[in-house]
This record gives C-alpha cells, structure tokens and sequence, in this order.
C-alpha cells in the first residue's frame, strides 16, 4: 500500500487557513468574540466594524497582504531610517570590471589549447573532423548502415557531441558595407561597380552555401592508468570500426572551429596564441 505525501509549494512560507494565516484567523475570531460581547452587552457596533476591516486588509494573495503594505509604508516613512543598496548595480559593475580584466580565452572559459585537445573550466574536450560521405551515390542498404553505424556510436558512447558549422566564410558585414557604400555614392559609374562587388558576393554565398564541416566531440574522462593519449587513441580506433572516416583536430584546427563558431568570419590560415605574434616572431 503506498501512501501519498503533499508538500507546500513554498516550505519557507507560513501556515495559512483559507485566505489568512492563522495568526490572523485567531485575531479576528478574538475580534468576533470581542465584538458580540460588545453588541449584545453595551450595543456598540464599532469592534465589529473594526474585526471586518482587519479581516479584508489581512487577506492575503500570493504572500502578501494589504495589512503587510501599510506595515511597510510606516516603516519606510516614519519608523526606520531608510538605507539603499544597490546590490545589482553593484554586482553588474564588478563583473563588469573582472570581465575588463579577462582575456578572450578567459571569456570563452577556457583554459589551454593543446595540439590534441580543448581544456575547458568544465573538462577536456577532444575534437574529430568527419568526411562525410556522398549519400546520393550511396544504395539503399548503404544509407542504411551509415545510419546504423551513427545510432551504435551514439548508443555507446554518453559524452559524444555531433558538430555541423559553415566551412565558408561569411560576407555579411562586407555586403552591408556595399549596401551603406551605394546609398551615398553620388558616382553611377561606381555605383554600378559597387553593386557588381556585391553581385559577387552573393554569388559565392550562392555556391557555398551547402558547404559544412562536421566533427564528432569528446568529453575526456579522469581514469586511473590511462593517459589521454591513449584514451585519444581509443576513441579514433572505435569510430574507424564503426566505418567512419575521421581524423584528429589538432591545435590549428581547433582553433580554426572556434572562430568558425563565434565569429563566422575569420577565416586565416593560421592562428596566433596572442595578437601578432608571428610578426614579432618574424621580425625578432
């Protein structure tokens, strides 16, 4: 036999009965005893009078009551001295002020960049670029392992991620600059120049647009007597065997997924650690 417990909503609050709380209750069955007395003794209709308006103002909704607003408007006006914190002023500023301090990775939460894998505050993450395959070529019963080689990796393994970012590099501030560039271009010839600059660029969108990169995400775990190479190593083996074509992000290319995922258009060949840095390098 199983039994059935029902709980408040709110533990903290305090034990109401219909639409007062029971201090309240006791006050004004106090008042209606008062109150009778009153009537039938010496004919007075004031207490009653009195016990209704404490019961209407004592009503309380939602945790509060008119009764409770009164007591907090003498209060803030007469009572107490009046003392202001601004706490989430407060606060917005000084995360203002640490987040002035950051650095980029620091903002991104994260920690380091390896030559195999991504530390972040919330774990080590190891990335695999996938070659998908041609679908359209593919038969019926080749479409259908591929998809059952994808539900067996994705039944197997709890901390796989699957990524699908733009491999192609976005004009969209480029085409507002034509667009901003035209309206106050007084030149036709230009104009007509203009507007072909930006015939171009939705032409190459236009071609690209299809054009997406694929990786299979990791959560490296702590275990005793493995190092993340080898478990590195462990994971490639198991999705080679499951038939798909990967290969390891290195430094590089992680950084190359990073800046296709929050900026969309910084596309260079190669990413310094710090702003740059390789014409220090080349010039040192």
């Amino acid at each position: 036999m199983s039994s059935i417990y029902i709980y408040p909503d709110n533990l903290k609050a305090k034990a109401t009965l219909w639409l007062w709380e029971l201090r309240d209750v006791a006050v004004i069955g106090i008042g209606l005893l008062i109150s009778v007395l009153a009537i039938v003794q010496l004919g007075l209709v004031v207490p009653l009078v009195v016990t209704f308006l404490y019961a209407f103002l004592s009503i309380r909704m939602e945790d509060a009551s008119i009764l409770d607003f009164m007591r907090n408007a003498v209060c803030f006006l007469f009572l107490k001295q009046q003392f202001y914190e601004w706490r989430e002023r407060l606060n917005n500023t000084k995360k203002k002020e640490r987040r002035c301090g950051q650095s980029t990775r620091q903002l991104m939460g994260l920690e380091e960049i390896t030559e195999y894998s991504l530390k972040t505050v919330g774990g080590e993450l190891v990335y695999f670029l996938v070659k998908p395959d041609n679908l359209s070529v593919l038969s019926m019963e080749g479409v259908r392992g591929r998809v059952v080689a994808l539900e067996n990796l994705l039944r197997g393994t709890e901390s796989v991620r699957i990524l699908a970012l733009n491999s192609r590099e976005s004009f969209e501030r480029n085409k507002d600059w034509y667009a901003e560039r035209i309206q106050h271009e007084q030149n036709s010839a230009l104009c007509n120049l203009l507007r072909q600059d930006a015939q171009h660029l939705d032409d190459i969108q236009a071609t690209t647009a299809s054009t997406r990169e694929f990786a299979f995400l990791f959560q490296l775990e702590k275990r005793g007597g493995e190092d993340v190479r080898s478990q590195i190593a462990r994971l490639e083996k198991s999705l080679r065997d499951q038939g798909f074509h990967v290969r390891r992000a290195g430094e590089q290319d992680i950084k190359r997924l990073l800046a296709i995922y929050y900026q969309q258009d910084v596309f260079p060949e190669y990413f310094d650690d710090f702003d740059g840095e390789r014409w220090i390098t080349q010039n040192g």
